[in-house]
This record gives C-alpha cells, structure tokens and sequence, in this order.
C-alpha cells in the first residue's frame, strides 16, 4: 500500500462497472472514491459519461447535476450506497470522455461530485478513478424526478 492511499484517509466505494474500447475488448475499471464519512448522508451515486472535444476538460458540475445537454451523453445510470457498485457501462470507442460523478441524499441533492477526463485508446488504462470531493448543495435533478435519491429516467438530457 502506498502513502496516498494509506495516508489520505479515502473510502472507497466500489463500482463494479466496466468501460469497453471498441479497438480492442478490454476492461477499463472504474472506481468512484469519496472522503472518509463523505457518504454517510448518501443515498445514490449517479455517473453520466460524455463524449469530449480532444482539447475539453470537464462540464460544469452544475450542468451535469440538472443533466444539461454539455456534450454527448454516452451512458448515464444511478445505483444506491447500499448496492455499492453500478452496471457495465457498456462499449466506449476510442476517444476523449468525462467522467463524471454525484452523491446525491434522499432528497436528490448533489453533495459530493466528482469527474475524471479519459483518453480511451486501443491499450487499457485502469483503474480510471473518479475523486469525489465536497460541493455546494445542487438541489433538484433538472427536468427528472427523484425517487429515493437517484434521479430518474437516469439518460434525460434536460433543456
């Protein structure tokens, strides 16, 4: 184990999800780390993956959390702390890509996000990891609704 992770204090929350590049089948592991006792207050993580311009960096958390059309919506889905880990993402073709990701409570506000910038090429680079920090409150889910913490349909793109 090395210093960062053992000195950093991190939980981890597993997700048990996989990015698949079409150039050749290979696993990309995804793993969404919150602060230690970050997720307590938690009900779901919710993930959206957008297709980027070569020289893109994130969106803007606040678009992404009201699920604003910022770039191409590849994936999108919403799984609960208590699950621990979401679904396959399914096939990522080569390219620039956005990870990004929200811990939202009962009420579906985002207290935690995160987003990770991944260049998917024909070799595997993994794990790829999502490090959610502290946010400002973003309340609501855009045009969705919320159901126990996860906003729903989970691949809206919202106005």
């Amino acid at each position: 184990m090395d210093d960062r992770s053992a000195g950093l204090a991190m939980r981890r929350v597993a997700i048990g999800m996989l990015l698949i590049g079409c150039t050749r089948d290979h696993p990309l592991d995804l793993e969404i780390h919150a602060p230690d006792g970050g997720i307590a207050a938690l009900s779901a993580i919710e993930v959206r993956v957008y297709r980027v311009d070569a020289d893109a960096g994130c969106p803007p958390i606040e678009e992404v959390a009201a699920a604003r059309d910022v770039a191409p919506l590849a994936s999108a889905q919403s799984f609960s702390i208590a699950d621990g880990h979401g679904g396959a993402i399914g096939e990522i073709p080569p390219g620039r890509w956005a990870i990004t990701a929200l811990g939202r409570d009962d009420a579906c506000t985002a207290t935690l996000a995160g987003c990770a910038i991944v260049d998917v090429g024909p070799m595997a680079t993994t794990p790829i990891v999502v490090e959610l920090a502290p946010h400002d409150p973003l309340i609501g889910c855009g045009c969705r609704t919320c159901d126990r913490g996860s906003c729903v349909p989970f691949d809206s793109v919202c106005p």
